[in-house]
């Protein structure tokens, strides 16, 4: 049985290792895509074009634009890098997938160390690779949450191996971006604030919330002061203004998690109890606050109003770790060069040969339930050849276009952007009543006065006012399979509306 499971620890890694060459085909395949893979991203575009042209981030919602609620890092940097390989979607998507990248490194790292063992490192990140449509193709997209992982996971590494006060404080700063990337970060920082106080002796333990609270607080006050006050508004006031579906919570564990993940949440939840044969008492302790702060982290944002699967990613990513830390742990032990395993080998009886055995093999059978056609991945080149056509269409009228779902489209055509209708919507479905009837006064009003000279819309878009002062000109896709996003909401544009004359 020890060769057979050794067998078995190689072929998992190896599974692991397809998977994440698998994503890079991916990544590459669509990283120059002009159009949008995800509906939203063409929105991330519309505000890198306010930065670079010096205007607030954050501002008055009004018809020509408003903000979304995420906090600025993942928008600067992008801003950054468009202006040194130019602009379009390249750079947004470019930043995800060598965030998603570092993320399998840290993936493997920490299970490496953990372990002694490489081919865990291999299985935890290879898992996590695997797990890509699970979280919504999500990855590499113009979109903040692979950034935003890569922070809470180099954050976490630094307080597991940690060498002093210097790691708390690293990774205090690491959480700071992390905050700035998406807000959602505050469930991990309360975990381990909770965690260096419970095991810390010294003053050390007070250096991450002091880092978090000063940093993030002196950065807030900053932000707040460039946008005239605007940003805690949208960052942190607005998200509470929105309805939870508690309804989630159930289908969380039980659709999300709980089918295709069953034999990788079982492995992880070994790789847990594995934690507490550690000499030293707070390792363990360290691994049950990462899992329920990823856990509760995707949680809090799927019963978000609007949380998609691509707020699984911490969880996904924290269930790769543990399955790979428990391959490592229950491996066959065998001299390794380098550095040692950090937790103690299990002891040489039945039940370990026979975990040594069944760990490995229950990866495999989640690497197989988890195989996806990278096809369905990647725009084909009917996609292509529909987006041209649409912007030669949107080039062709005169005066302005309004997309309000995909508002990168009108730049592309010579036109100007205008508010997205996620943004819109944020607002529209708030329970603040006085900027909602605000909005949709300034939205109605501008479509009245037929500021545009045209209206195209993926679904039914302030149907009344457009209905009353535009007439339907027919539909933009006559073919029913091209255009439509690769990731995420299904929608397109579908029917044009022109302003009408004389009336």
């Amino acid at each position: 049985m020890m060769k057979v499971s050794a067998l078995l620890l190689r072929f998992a890694a190896i599974a692991g290792l397809l998977y994440v060459a698998l994503f890079v085909y991916v990544a590459i395949s669509r990283i120059s895509y002009p159009y949008e893979l995800e509906w939203m991203e063409g929105g991330m575009l519309d505000q890198i074009g306010r930065v670079l042209t010096g205007l607030p981030l954050y501002t008055h919602p009004s018809v020509s634009y408003v903000p979304f609620i995420y906090p600025p890092l993942y928008t600067y940097l992008s801003a950054g890098c468009s202006l040194l390989i130019g602009a379009g979607f390249l750079p947004l998507r470019l930043i995800s997938l060598c965030a998603t990248l570092g993320c399998f490194v840290v993936l493997y790292m920490f299970a490496r160390r953990e372990t002694g063992s490489a081919a865990a490192g291999a299985i935890a990140a290879g898992l996590f690779a695997a797990m890509f449509e699970i979280c919504g193709s999500w990855f590499d997209i113009a979109r903040i949450d692979s950034l935003f992982l890569l922070f809470i996971l180099l954050g976490a590494y630094l307080l597991r191996f940690r060498t002093g006060a210097r790691g708390i404080i690293i990774s205090g700063l690491m959480y700071v971006l992390a905050l700035f990337t998406k807000q959602s970060a505050n469930v991990t920082i309360i975990a381990f604030t909770i965690f260096l106080l419970l095991t810390v002796r010294d003053k050390s333990r007070w250096y991450f919330p002091a880092v978090v609270i000063l940093a993030g607080g002196g950065a807030v006050v900053l932000l707040q002061w460039l946008n005239s006050g605007w940003y805690f508004y949208y960052v942190f006031l607005l998200p509470l203004k929105h309805a939870s579906n508690y309804a989630m919570i159930e289908y969380f564990f039980l659709r999300d998690i709980g089918l295709r993940l069953l034999p990788g949440c079982a492995v992880a939840l070994a790789g847990l109890a594995a934690m507490y044969r550690h000499r030293t008492k707070p390792v363990p302790l360290f691994y049950v606050f990462l899992t329920a702060g990823m856990a509760v982290t995707a949680l809090v944002s799927r019963i978000h109003r609007g949380g998609y699967v691509n707020v699984l990613m911490p969880v996904c990513a924290v269930i790769a770790l543990m399955a790979g830390i428990a391959c490592g742990t229950f491996a066959v032990r065998r001299k390794h060069r380098g550095e040692e395993p950090e937790s103690d080998p299990a002891p040489p009886s039945r039940l370990a040969g026979v975990l040594a055995f069944a760990i490995p093999a229950f990866c495999i059978f989640q690497f197989s339930l988890l195989w996806y056609s990278p096809v369905k991945q990647i725009p084909s080149p009917a996609d292509r050849r529909g987006g041209d056509a649409l912007v030669r269409t949107v080039a062709a009228i005169p005066g302005e276009v309004y997309l309000p779902f995909h508002g990168h489209l009108g730049p592309l055509a010579g036109k100007s952007t205008f508010a997205h209708a996620m943004a819109i919507d944020d607002i529209l479905y708030s329970s603040d009543d006085r900027m909602r009837n605000a909005l949709m006064s300034d939205i109605s009003a501008a479509i009245v006065a037929r500021k545009f000279s045209a209206i195209i819309s993926d679904q039914p878009f302030f149907s009344t006012p457009i209905s009353e002062n535009y007439r339907y000109a027919g539909r933009i896709f006559d073919t029913a399979d091209v255009f439509w996003p690769v990731v995420g909401y299904k929608v397109r544009p579908t029917a044009i509306f022109l302003a009408r004359k004389g009336d």
